[in-house]
């Protein structure tokens, strides 16, 4: 099985999460939020979602030319590839977008 397509799809909704200035959630009154899903599709038809923050640019300049072709099974090593990537790309790539590929 390898990766053969990561997309990113940015979608708005009503929240009663509010965030504080550390970023903690916390319940409030409702607003239009926005949020992300990233989907990652294989040969062999199986996909993979997750919602976390993930702008198109980081994932088509850093995340998906790293992880097409790769087999999704070996996930430390994918994992450790994105850490390495990371170390060149501090600004545009940080922890809450490896966590979300991950």
């Amino acid at each position: 099985m390898k990766i053969t397509d990561i997309t990113v799809q940015s979608f708005r909704h009503m929240s009663n999460t509010v965030r504080d200035s550390e970023g903690h959630g916390h319940p409030g009154p409702e607003h239009e939020a926005r949020s992300t899903m990233v989907t990652i599709q294989t040969d062999e038809g199986v996909s993979g979602y997750s919602f976390g923050p993930m702008p198109k640019g980081t994932l088509e300049g850093a995340i998906k030319p790293l992880l097409i072709g790769q087999d999704p099974n070996y996930r430390e090593k994918i994992w450790h590839a994105m850490k390495e990537r990371q170390r060149l790309n501090l600004a545009t790539l940080n922890d809450k977008h490896l966590n979300t590929i991950d």
